[in-house]
């Protein structure tokens, strides 16, 4: 066998395991997405889509009486999303309230929690372990050794 040959062998084997290494991503991994609130509607992410198109219309449009025209129809879209979006938020907002008052006529106050502090936007902290010196200990085995 010549070294020619095995070169061709090995690049013809490469291409054979990445298109099956890609194959099997595509099977199994999704593209990821980006994060979409969960209270805006479908109705308003059409609506966004649209103003988006007409911004990207904007944008390729070289006439001034073209854009003029394309300015306020942009401008009128944009109020649209603005208010279909406070309408959702403010929907959102009554249905979680809905929600908390019930688990916390049901007595479940974890859940009222939880649905509160979503609402406030607020996050448990996670409290540094600290030495004497006031320096942040990383390990667990420092941590324990500070702490018992």
């Amino acid at each position: 066998c010549s070294p020619a040959n095995e070169i061709v062998n090995l690049q013809e084997k490469r291409n054979v395991i990445k298109q099956a290494y890609c194959n099997a991503a595509d099977a199994t991994l999704a593209y990821q997405s980006g994060s979409r609130r969960e209270w805006i509607s479908n109705e308003t992410w059409t609506k966004i889509k649209e103003r988006s198109d007409l911004k990207a219309k904007l944008l390729r449009s070289k006439s001034e009486r073209i854009k003029t025209m394309i300015e306020k129809e942009y401008s009128s879209k944009n109020k649209d999303v603005k208010k279909s979006a406070r309408r959702d938020r403010r929907a959102f907002i009554d249905q979680m309230a809905k929600i908390a008052d019930e688990a916390a006529e049901r007595g479940d106050l974890s859940e009222t929690f939880k649905i509160t502090n979503h609402l406030c936007g607020t996050r448990t902290k996670v409290a540094l372990v600290k030495d004497k010196e006031g320096k942040t200990l990383s390990t667990i085995q420092e941590q324990a050794s500070e702490i018992f």
